[in-house]
């Protein structure tokens, strides 16, 4: 199953790093240019347990 989020923020981060985690596809969208620079450097734009690891685990994969 594919999911996609608009907005990865505060919820649409997580909420994607965990559906992913799960076993779905996750494509993310964002209006914000810096926020998807950072998280194509692997930075996340906030503190949430295990999201750093969860972003690096499936941030290249396809």
């Amino acid at each position: 199953m594919k999911i996609c989020l608009f907005g990865l923020g505060r919820i649409g981060l997580p909420l994607g790093l965990v559906s992913a985690d799960s076993g779905y596809k996750v494509i993310g969208i964002d209006k914000n240019k810096n926020l998807i620079d950072s998280l194509k450097n692997g930075i996340p734009p906030l503190y949430e347990p295990l999201l750093e690891e969860l972003l690096q685990k499936y941030l290249h994969k396809s």
